[in-house]
């Protein structure tokens, strides 16, 4: 995991958090996706595509947003 990129899994989810070094908006971009069985289908019954993004302002910030992504979407 570099300073300015993180890509991992939680759970079935891959997370992919970057730093942009924006100076106008918050800077780290945070991207969630994924797929799971069982919670949507599509007509020939496969597992919909999970996409949620958002923005932070430190690598670590994005992480814990990443994180609170993946929990509300298991619960």
């Amino acid at each position: 995991m570099s300073k300015r990129f993180a890509k991992f899994q939680l759970g079935s989810y891959e997370v992919k958090v970057q730093d942009y070094q924006y100076k106008r908006r918050a800077p780290v971009s945070v991207r969630v996706s994924g797929t799971t069985l069982g919670e949507c289908q599509n007509g020939f019954g496969e597992p919909c595509y999970f996409y949620k993004c958002a923005d932070a302002m430190t690598m670590s910030e994005g992480i814990e947003t990443a994180k609170q992504i993946v929990a509300k979407r298991t619960t």
